[in-house]
């Protein structure tokens, strides 16, 4: 699939597996590809335990991949080295799920939130730091008094304010948010989604959204991936993908949805998988999603399908799904 500009982003063929012992691989994300162009929000969903958070920290380079490619702005993230690489960290920045485990319960927000202007020599004075700490916050919606402050004394939703905070402070392009609305009540939700629509309004920014929640993914997003054991099984325009599933496991997913939308198709419709979740160790044989697939042929156990378009911008891994030769 080719974006309208140069992606800011590009995943190649991305694996990250775990070794459990001598014999035993576990495969968290497998053979992943896609694109990001800049200012574009991509959601990514799936269940728990599917690759998610691993395939959005080995995109950082938090976690060093098995094989295949991240190229951020054309340069290879995980080849780069010294400066090449302090450059990247300062454009490339993640806001946690956990809001409470993510800041350090002894510093003060305003330690917290200056912690990247002094790694990467932002500012030259305490005034200019206090400065644009205070700016940062009250950007977030946070009084500038709450700097003095520690995390405990905050909210679920001011903490992930300031983990925001946090990470716009080195003034990044591109932000991965993992799950970062999934600790918070269904207010405050609404809330975190709205202020990252807003920030990509005003500062341009790129993300990267990975949540449980289909429906902040659908307000959110310009378009959808779904993810099935660590592979990407659907990737679509956020329109299309809600209004015409192609993958039998997208179809089940957006039926959970409790919706009354009559423009859903799925609505009021919830489909019940069956059989066992494929595991993640050792090599899959065939369709990761042939155990629970209701549609299953004998080709889709024994042949693994690739990722491909079936009409434009709307790719999906299914042999019932692609279009025929």
């Amino acid at each position: 699939m080719t974006l309208m500009t140069k992606p800011l982003l590009k995943v190649e063929r991305l694996c990250r597996y775990f070794r459990l012992d001598r014999t035993r691989v576990l495969r968290a994300v497998d053979d992943v590809s896609f694109e990001i162009a800049r200012g574009e929000i991509l959601g990514i969903v799936g269940e728990s335990g599917c690759g998610k958070s691993t395939l959005g920290r080995t995109i950082l380079g938090l976690h060093p991949l098995t094989s295949g490619k991240v190229l951020f702005d054309g340069r290879d993230v995980h080849a780069a080295r010294g400066a090449e690489r302090l450059r990247f960290k300062r454009r490339a920045q993640i806001v946690l799920q956990d809001s409470y485990e993510s800041l350090n319960p002894r510093m003060t927000i305003g330690e917290i939130v200056a912690e990247g202007l002094e790694a990467h020599r932002i500012v030259s004075s305490k005034k200019e730091r206090e400065g644009r700490v205070c700016r940062l916050l009250e950007r977030m919606g946070l009084s500038p008094m709450f700097r003095s402050r520690f995390p405990h004394e905050l909210s679920g939703g001011q903490r992930q304010r300031v983990g925001i905070a946090r990470a716009l402070a080195v003034e990044p392009e591109f932000l991965v948010c993992d799950e970062p609305i999934s600790a918070l009540d269904v207010s405050v939700q609404a809330q975190i989604v709205n202020l990252f629509a807003s920030l990509r309004e005003e500062l341009g920014l790129t993300l990267l959204f990975i949540a449980h929640d289909l429906a902040m993914v659908r307000h959110l997003s310009d378009r959808v991936g779904v993810l099935y054991m660590g592979g990407l099984v659907e990737l679509a325009p956020t329109s299309t993908l809600y209004s015409r599933p192609l993958h039998p496991y997208t179809r089940a997913l957006l039926s959970s949805i409790p919706d009354v939308d009559p423009d859903n198709p799925l609505s009021g419709r919830r489909i019940k998988l069956s059989g066992e979740v494929t595991s993640p160790i050792g090599a899959p044989k065939g369709c990761r999603f042939a155990p629970r697939c209701p549609l299953v042929t004998p080709l889709c156990r024994d042949t693994v399908p690739d990722l491909v378009e079936a009409e434009p911008g709307h790719l999906v891994a299914c042999h019932l799904a692609a279009p025929s030769e």
